[in-house]
């Protein structure tokens, strides 16, 4: 089992065009990139993403750097939730 359960949101009105969100905390974001998985923000834009790739995090664009410099510039309260597996 996963070690994050965020909190699933439903976007959409219609059932075809229903889209479901799992929005997860900074923990949880780490815990599922740990799991292979790609996360994104919500301050990010529509496209960017990232991973781990090794020790370090792959974004997108192909960039990578180390997960203390990510997180050492991304020190506001913003950062600590809205994540979500992309």
């Amino acid at each position: 089992m996963p070690r994050y359960r965020g909190i699933r949101i439903v976007i959409g009105c219609m059932q075809t065009n229903i889209k479901e969100i799992e929005i997860m905390t900074k923990e949880e974001a780490i815990a599922a990139m740990k799991d292979g998985k790609k996360v994104s923000h919500r301050l990010f834009t529509s496209d960017e993403w990232m991973k781990i790739k090794g020790s370090r995090y792959e974004f997108e664009d192909g960039c990578s750097c180390n997960p203390n410099e990510f997180w050492s510039r991304r020190i506001h309260a913003s950062w600590d939730s809205n994540w979500s597996i992309v």
